[in-house]
């Protein structure tokens, strides 16, 4: 968050006298697609992982024997728990979160550009 704001203001200082501008938009560019790519799969799973229990309820479990319907009560009460995938137990890989580090690189940015 804070590597990306301060490239920001490199970019915004040094727009137009280099190259160094050009490279590091592609920088925060590239970092922005990665940390986009990783969060919307991770969006993906939990998403995924919600709409398990409703389906499992769903579909015709009347139908089907005692033994398979305890399994699949049970099934849905261990989905009543999203699924996540953490980055170092710190960034959870979602596009909320996603918003959230973009917001903040860019109010460092702004902070950073006052000084």
């Amino acid at each position: 968050m804070v590597l990306i704001g301060l490239t920001l203001v490199q970019v915004i200082k040094f727009s137009g006298t280099s190259d160094r501008s050009v490279r590091s938009a592609a920088y925060i560019s590239g970092q922005l697609i990665y940390m986009f790519i990783y969060s919307y799969m991770g969006q993906q799973l939990i998403d995924k992982s919600t709409q398990l229990s409703m389906k499992i309820y769903n579909a015709r479990w009347y139908r089907i024997s005692i033994w398979k319907q305890k399994m699949m009560l049970y099934i849905m009460l261990k989905c009543m728990n999203t699924i996540t995938i953490n980055a170092y137990n710190i960034y959870i890989l979602s596009l909320e979160s996603f918003s959230t580090i973009v917001q903040s690189a860019v109010s460092v940015c702004m902070l950073l550009r006052r000084v």
